[in-house]
């Protein structure tokens, strides 16, 4: 065993121990699935809600998989910015529970449901920095960070958009609703599959690290 590999277990073994940010995942994943079943099963296809619930969860357990694989990379440590660390990412957790309640909603409003994904990106972008710290990554680590900045600016436009519309405009035609409910999939698919690409034999160059 090398040096390096001595030391990151040394400094790694809390992350064994800090289990709440898989616990709220499955948590929040779980017990929604009971709160929404009357639109989920069976699936109502013509239903915005439904869609937007689609989004939701597709990009949760996205975020669910990209944790895992960061924790694995960049476990935890015994330095107090560990705390700081786990405690956004279990922000990002509650965050998609009141996703999910505002996709449920999607029929009244999507103005909840657009600014929880800029929330994501925005608590997203404060986890890269602090994991940056703690593990004292070089600069080009920056490069999912900015990802992550890009395509939060994105949801931000959209989200911002959709509620002057709805403030000054409304009612909002139904076809540009349907538009604004696929937007944050749309992102998100652009945010998540350059990461997947690169996992693959020959993919991209590793740039970027899951989030």
């Amino acid at each position: 065993m090398n040096t390096e590999s001595k030391v990151i277990s040394a400094d790694s073994v809390l992350t064994q121990r800090i289990a709440p940010v898989p616990l709220l995942f499955a948590v929040v994943l779980g017990s929604s699935l009971i709160e929404f079943n009357d639109i989920l099963i069976p699936p109502k296809l013509a239903n915005l809600s439904f869609w937007a619930l689609f989004a939701v969860y597709l990009s949760a357990f996205a975020s669910w998989f990209g944790w895992q694989e960061s924790a694995l990379r960049y476990p935890y440590t015994r330095k107090p910015i560990t705390r700081l660390r786990a405690a956004l990412e279990a922000m990002i957790c509650v965050n998609w529970a009141f996703l999910l309640f505002f996709a449920a909603q999607a029929t009244d409003s999507l103005v909840g449901y657009l600014w929880g994904f800029v929330m994501f990106f925005f608590v997203g972008t404060f986890v890269y920095i602090v994991r940056r710290r703690e593990w004292h990554l070089p600069e080009a680590s920056y490069q999912p960070l900015r990802s992550t900045v890009k395509h939060g600016s994105l949801m931000v436009v959209a989200a911002t958009a959709y509620s002057i519309w709805a403030l000054l405009f409304a009612p909002i035609p139904e076809a540009v609703v349907w538009v604004f409910v696929f937007v944050p999939l749309a992102i998100m698919v652009s945010f998540r599959l350059p990461q997947e690409l690169r996992k693959l034999p020959g993919g991209m160059p590793d740039e970027q690290e899951p989030s």
